[in-house]
């Protein structure tokens, strides 16, 4: 059987996140950072400098006047925006792939993580969490340990896997079928790339345990379990586990989220998404 250990060997074939990334990601994730914070990590990586001063004049910004520092980028798109393009631009490509253990064509797994991403985000905007950022990013992240099983798992054990997901006594989970096949998850394998970017913590563990029950009192956790299943329950990324998922009432009491607030951001989700899929498309 193959270990998670041997899984992770193959990570090298994903390129490591540029390094200013992490490094944004834990200036946001300091509730006392200021744009100042963001725009001195920025200021010394020319491609990403020029990339988010293009992405600050573009017309999906908004913006009304000619943006020409990164201070001005970073008070115009917010610090939190600004990681999300990043992360976003850099993963994409690897995202596009077919996974066809999942039932994924082309695509697929970017159009899930994409409407994932974009529902965390309108969920931090309708609670108003000081981690709302961090939560695109992990959103955006929470599923890439498929990318990596698929490319590695030997088949006879994905194909285990999805048999026991279609035997309906069993009413196993993807996940608790890699459990029982594998010893670990594609959470599991998403979690350990992250911490090889060096992403923060909750970032880390909101993959890790985006399909936990527990109340593990992690607003970034929470957040994308919910965005999860808003975007199965929009159509993105439904493939071989069909709509396993809900969200359960302890859940939407902790983020404080009511059955129409929900189905306001699903609606929210899927009218968003194509404008949000063309911005990471942009060169």
């Amino acid at each position: 059987m193959i270990t998670i250990l041997e899984i992770m060997k193959s990570v090298g074939e994903l390129t490591p996140l540029p390094s200013t990334a992490p490094r944004i990601a834990q200036v946001i994730s300091d509730v006392n950072s200021t744009v100042d914070d963001v725009a001195t990590v920025l200021q010394y990586d020319q491609a990403l400098t020029l990339d988010i001063l293009k992405y600050a004049n573009s017309a999906m910004s908004a913006s009304s006047r000619t943006i020409a520092t990164v201070k001005d980028a970073v008070v115009r798109l917010g610090g939190a925006r600004v990681l999300e393009r990043v992360v976003a631009r850099h993963v994409k490509g690897v995202m596009h792939a077919p996974l066809a253990s999942y039932g994924y064509s082309e695509r697929d797994l970017w159009r899930h993580s994409v409407a994932a991403a974009v529902a965390a985000e309108q969920l931090g905007a309708l609670t108003k969490s000081a981690r709302a950022g961090l939560s695109f990013t992990a959103a955006l992240l929470h599923d890439i340990g498929k990318l990596i099983l698929c490319r590695c798992a030997p088949a006879d054990d994905l194909k285990k896997i999805f048999c026991m997901v279609f035997d309906e006594p069993l009413k196993l989970t993807t996940e608790q079928a890699e459990k029982r096949a594998l010893g670990f998850s594609h959470a599991d394998v998403g979690a350990e790339i992250a911490s090889s970017w060096k992403l923060p913590e909750p970032i880390v563990s909101a993959i890790r345990n985006h399909h936990s029950l527990d109340n593990l009192g992690e607003p970034v956790t929470d957040a994308v379990k919910v965005a999860n299943i808003v975007a199965r329950t929009i159509g993105e990324g439904i493939g071989n586990e069909g709509m396993s998922l809900a969200v359960d009432s302890e859940l939407a009491h902790r983020v404080g989220l009511t059955r129409d607030q929900f189905e306001g951001i699903c609606m929210n989700s899927s009218r968003k998404l194509s404008s949000v899929l063309s911005m990471f498309e942009m060169t």
